[in-house]
């Protein structure tokens, strides 16, 4: 879903590849490479391609509710990997990017664990809920 706002000046419109870019970058950062990959809602990683940016942001769900803006994504982790701790750390450059790049705040992010990468996936439902910038986080 698209993000739209009306101004006096007109619409504003931010794609979801915009979103998508934050998240991708966000599980390339040092805290998060080769522990998270963005992954399909069934638990499949989205490979890096020619078309990689639409396809990740064919699974992010974006709402402004109110003053807030929500974001749904899905990701696979690495086995043996800390959740709390790559969830944290790629939430966190995530909120850090909107709030740097769009000024917006506060931001809800709902991290859905589709699965845990060894060899194979192994199908996971694990829902992590962060906020940013509400009480000054």
């Amino acid at each position: 879903m698209t993000l739209s706002k009306n101004t006096e000046l007109g619409q504003i419109t931010v794609s979801d590849q915009i979103f998508a870019s934050m998240l991708a970058e966000a599980a390339k950062s040092p805290e998060c490479e080769e522990k998270v990959w963005p992954s399909t809602k069934r638990g499949k990683i989205i490979p890096e391609g020619r078309s990689y940016l639409s396809d990740v942001a064919s699974v992010i769900d974006v709402e402004k509710d109110e003053d807030m803006l929500c974001l749904d994504i899905y990701v696979v982790i690495k086995f043996g990997a800390s959740i709390k701790k790559v969830v944290e750390s790629l939430c966190s450059h995530i909120a850090d990017t909107i709030m740097e790049r769009q000024g917006t705040g506060p931001v809800h992010i709902n991290v859905h664990v589709t699965g845990v990468k060894s060899k194979q996936v192994a199908r996971r439902d694990l829902l992590v809920i962060k906020e940013y910038g509400t009480d000054g986080n």
